[in-house]
């Protein structure tokens, strides 16, 4: 349960810092004074789901409930789509793209 808060804890900072706000200006944007925004990404509170939806609200994120069975499966989605893309992976995705409607394309000529 720990280490669920922890990293509760941990994504909360992670998206308020990715965002450019400090603890107080998510203060005021969610209603929860500056102190308690830094106990909770600290670690140090229970945080009250009520806080955490409005946190996830004005953070973009989506609060989820993932089976146990699919938690490994789910986490490796995410940290794909969190991955940082280098320009060789963005120009093979226009090549494999571009080849696929190519493809396409001469599949329905070939009909004709």
């Amino acid at each position: 349960m720990l280490e669920s808060i922890a990293y509760i804890a941990q994504q909360i900072k992670e998206a308020r810092e990715t965002k450019g706000l400090s603890q107080r200006a998510l203060s005021e944007k969610v209603g929860i004074p500056q102190s308690h925004i830094s106990r909770i990404e600290n670690g140090a509170v229970n945080l009250q789901l009520s806080s955490l939806i409005e946190l996830a609200r004005v953070l973009e994120l989506e609060l989820i409930l993932v089976p146990k069975e699919a938690q490994k499966a789910t986490g490796a989605i995410i940290r794909e789509a969190q991955r940082p893309k280098k320009k060789s992976d963005i120009h093979n995705q226009l090549v494999h793209s571009s080849a696929s409607k190519n493809r396409a394309k001469y599949q329905l000529d070939d009909e004709d």
